[in-house]
């Protein structure tokens, strides 16, 4: 507690010690009692009263203080809700009743939101743990579909490949939401070939690729970066099937086409990354719906229009999220009916990826 704000929570008591005070002198005065003695007397009391006044000051100033510091924290600043329940449990033991009595209250209330805190932690694990184990499961029924469409061709069995495909993508989203909203550090950063993590992804949507006539253009992607492979590959996979599935409007005779290229950014210094850029020629993005872009749900002008019902608005949301634990950086720019390119920023300064715990 500052001194200021402690002098104006005392005034009253100040007030209430003046007026005995003056009381006391009308009487000494009344009684005959001398001016110079009963000067001495109020001088007397009033150090006594200020000393009282330090001593209380000064003995629980610094658990007043620190209470002051949890006060302020603000949760939409980046603090979690842990660092406050930490804070309380590190206060200063006071010596006053009121501190003492604050501070039991506080105890108990720290100690029942780390038990709360801890209870949805577990909750979320063991949703995360359900969510893995239903994923690695539904896969081996769509393995199965899959194989048997394979082996009984048929005018229809592409389109029931395609609808497998579409399944497939959904419990990948299901598996990496999951992971994405838990805690605990499901991701191993290690150093990781550009070139293998687009070939992977593009490999991983042949059939859709193909089937929309969807051209693919490589620039140079000889490049080594810091990122969890795996996350990074389902990443890649929602930009490259959101562009393949908005292409430009019939009747203006453009080829779809997808292009990679990396390059690297601010050489030689701390902050070097390397920027992998996809960009498509497809229908682009209205102006007011980009800020929106990765909000959870959002499907914006395109979703509505076209295909709104295969448009969850999941997919760009996880990856924003997924690109967040990782510590990497994603953009997006695009001209409205002309193109749209996602850029996505791999820091290749080690240190960068120390401090986990600001991005769980």
């Amino acid at each position: 507690m500052r001194p200021l704000p402690y002098v104006k929570d005392v005034l009253s008591e100040v007030g209430i010690f003046a007026l005995a005070v003056a009381t006391a002198d009308v009487v000494l005065l009344a009684s005959g009692s001398e001016r110079n003695i009963v000067l001495l007397v109020d001088g007397v009391l009033a150090l006594g009263g200020i000393a009282r006044l330090a001593v209380r000051f000064l003995r629980d100033r610094e658990f007043w203080k620190g209470l002051d510091a949890i006060a302020r924290m603000d949760s939409s600043a980046g603090h979690l809700e842990g660092d406050s329940l930490a804070a309380a449990r590190m206060l200063p033991s006071p010596e006053g009743a009121k501190a003492v009595s604050t501070r039991c209250a506080i105890d108990n209330i720290a100690r029942d939101g780390a038990e709360k805190v801890a209870a949805a932690r577990r909750d979320a694990e063991e949703h995360r743990e359900y969510v893995e184990t239903w994923v690695h499961e539904i896969k081996t029924p769509i393995a199965a579909a899959r194989l048997a469409a394979a082996n009984h061709p048929g005018p229809g069995m592409p389109a029931v490949s395609a609808e497998l495909d579409r399944i497939d993508t959904y419990v990948d989203q299901a598996l990496y939401y999951a992971r994405s909203s838990s805690v605990d550090r499901d991701y191993v950063i290690r150093e990781t070939s550009l070139e293998t993590l687009v070939n992977d992804a593009v490999k991983a949507h042949a059939r859709t690729l193909i089937e929309r006539g969807v051209r693919i253009s490589k620039g140079d992607l000889d490049e080594t970066v810091l990122c969890d492979a795996k996350w990074m590959r389902f990443c890649l996979s929602q930009v490259i099937e959101n562009a393949a599935k908005y292409p430009a409007a019939e009747g203006e005779g453009r080829v779809p086409e997808i292009s990679f290229a990396a390059r690297r950014e601010r050489q030689g210094s701390a902050d070097e990354c390397v920027v992998l850029s996809i960009r498509d020629n497809g229908r682009g993005i209205p102006e007011q719906d980009l800020p929106r872009l990765f909000d959870k749900g959002f499907v914006g002008t395109n979703g509505r229009a076209h295909d709104a019902a295969k448009s969850t608005g999941i997919g760009l949301y996880l990856v924003k999220r997924l690109c967040d634990k990782m510590g990497l950086g994603i953009g997006v720019t695009s001209s409205p009916g002309r193109w749209t390119e996602v850029d996505f920023t791999f820091p290749m300064n080690r240190l960068h990826f120390l401090d986990d715990e600001s991005r769980l």
